[in-house]
């Protein structure tokens, strides 16, 4: 007896598991017709399921998962599919109750049709944001492995290797907790909100992988009036650089991103470049930075579905080694067209404004436009931290209309064209600057002997110029000091970074007017001067009558010039 009863349990757990073996495909097939219904009821989908398997977990096992619009035709690609998924949880909430829920999915692919207007899928976001989530009090879902597809002119396609889903099913939810969350090769993000959207907190961040980039937090207020998506009293950081700001994005017809953005600090840097684009470590330091590069990554396609309106205020930015404080940027953007207005409370113990504006001529043609105005700036520190040296400084006064093509720095500076006009007054010319460019020994020293500065400081300095095909030109450059009167001309080569400009140098002494040329080329970094010195001082021993008495007949003054300047010289030269 009491073997009979020992061997009752594996003969009941195997005749059981025979008649679950016979009748398994009527059960599975009832099954996968209530799975493909109850997923249809909840998204209005048509759905098809390969397989299904049970265990004892409990759970589901599906295959070859696939969904389509209602209507759509069967022998072209389904809007999602789905290789394997396996289902774990409440069995009440596997077959549509209360209860807690698991999916584990592999192999999706989707595939949306592209919209015929820009609106339409955002139309279609605002409205399922606007509506509960059927049954679901709380909604998770992590995707691996993203990859976007963009080729297919007709349609967007998108592949996870894997997707995790939770959740839980609540018959009598008004409101569900989102957390989405998803990883590309080069980045993660997740985003958590309540759906519907209401009122409610909403925590965004976009982290790097294997340090590409800049971590990005945000939390704000989120919510959806009409067709009005709003992100209210954002605060966030990139990185450790700090921003604030509310946005709206209104999804009508015509959407449109309005913004307003408030940094303590924007740093605008091309690494590759000279040490004037490049900012130093401390400078980076709690600071948004941007570089050349991703500037230079502009797609004319952006343009066509780009409609925005930002506000942008900066307590301090930074171009290279360039430095505005109290800035206020404006952006709109619509029908191909951008457009920037800078306004710098302070630039150089000055002010500074500006216009840029981009426009898509083509696919491939971008045109840059800008106006720039410079007010009372001194033109000193501006032109140490561009990298020009500081053999001038004054109070400046400056406006530059330009126009170029390109899509990179480079190739707009090629193909720039337009004018500009530059004043200084109440400057001076560094002593020791034009007696190291001209090579001469204790020139500092000389100069400096000037107590009122006659040959050193100026009146006005300044001229126009014609810019075309990436140059510089002008024949009406103008200097007036007490002393010294000059008038000039050249050009600036913009791609190459090199000067030439020739000067008409008048000098005042007894009455008498002496004129010598001066020649001013090479890198504007650091250019070399030519200039005619022995002639320049014999004219003027003759209009003092002191020719004779120095012997100058004779030659004599050429050697006491050539034995007083002897030794200098580097980048001196002519006589």
């Amino acid at each position: 007896m009491k073997l009979s009863r020992v061997l009752a349990g594996p003969i009941i757990l195997a005749a059981a598991a025979a008649i679950g073996v016979v009748s398994w495909p009527r059960v599975s097939e009832k099954l996968l017709r209530h799975l493909e219904q109850r997923l249809g009821a909840e998204t209005g989908l048509v759905w098809s399921i390969g397989a299904v398997d049970i265990d004892l977990a409990p759970g589901l096992a599906l295959r070859d998962v696939s969904a389509r619009e209602a209507g759509a035709a069967t022998s072209g690609p389904p809007l999602l599919s789905v290789r394997e998924a396996t289902l774990t949880g409440d069995l009440s909430a596997l077959l549509g109750d209360a209860g807690g829920w698991r999916a584990s999915l592999g192999g999706v692919a989707l595939r949306l049709t592209r919209p015929q207007r820009t609106s339409e899928p955002l139309d279609i976001a605002a409205a399922a944001l606007a509506q509960p989530l059927p049954h679901l009090s709380a909604l998770k879902a992590a995707a691996r492995g993203v990859e976007i597809d963009d080729a297919d002119a007709g349609a967007l396609a998108a592949r996870a290797e894997g997707l995790d889903l939770s959740g839980r099913f609540a018959p009598a939810a008004k409101m569900a907790a989102v957390d989405l969350s998803l990883e590309t090769k080069t980045r993660s993000a997740s985003l958590g909100f309540s759906w519907p959207l209401a009122e409610g907190a909403a925590k965004l961040v976009v982290a790097p992988r294997a340090g590409a980039g800049e971590r990005v937090e945000a939390t704000g207020t989120l919510s959806l009036d009409a067709s009005r998506l709003r992100l209210a009293k954002i605060d966030g950081r990139v990185g450790d650089a700090p921003f604030s700001g509310d946005a709206t994005l209104d999804l009508s017809s015509e959407p449109i991103l309005v913004a307003d953005v408030r940094a303590s600090r924007v740093v605008l840097t091309d690494d590759s470049a000279g040490a004037s684009l490049r900012v130093a470590p401390e400078v980076r330091q709690g600071a948004h930075v941007v570089t050349i590069e991703e500037l230079e990554r502009i797609d004319p396609r952006a343009l066509d579905r780009l409609r925005l309106s930002a506000t942008i205020a900066i307590e301090d930015l930074r171009i290279g080694r360039i430095r505005l404080g109290g800035v206020m940027t404006r952006t709109t953007a619509a029908d191909r067209l951008v457009d920037v207005a800078i306004d710098a409370k302070s630039f150089y113990e000055g002010a500074l404004r500006s216009r840029y504006t981009l426009t898509a001529r083509d696919e491939t043609r971008l045109v840059h436009q800008l106006s720039l105005t410079i007010g009372a700036a001194r033109i000193g520190p501006f032109m140490a931290d561009a990298g020009a040296g500081r053999l001038l400084d004054g109070v400046a006064t400056s406006r530059v209309d330009v126009q170029t093509t390109g899509d990179t720095f480079a190739e707009a500076l090629r193909t720039a064209q337009g004018r500009a006009e530059i004043a200084l007054a109440n400057g001076e010319v560094s002593g020791g600057g034009v007696g190291k460019t001209l090579g001469i020994p204790f020139a500092s020293e000389l100069l400096g002997a000037l107590d009122d500065g006659s040959l050193t400081r100026f009146r006005k300095f300044g001229g126009s110029f014609t810019i075309k095909n990436g140059a510089a030109s002008s024949n009406d450059l103008k200097f007036e000091s007490k002393l010294v009167d000059a008038a000039g001309a050249g050009r600036a080569d913009l791609v190459q970074g090199a000067i030439d400009f020739t000067f008409k140098a008048r000098l005042s002494l007894a009455g008498k007017r002496i004129e010598t040329p001066i020649r001013v080329h090479g890198p504007w970094r650091d250019p070399s001067v030519d200039a005619d010195l022995d002639g320049a001082i014999g004219s003027s021993i003759d209009a003092l009558g002191l020719g004779g008495a120095l012997g100058k007949g004779d030659g004599d003054i050429g050697g006491m010039i050539d034995s007083l300047f002897s030794g200098g010289g580097r980048k001196r030269t002519g006589r």
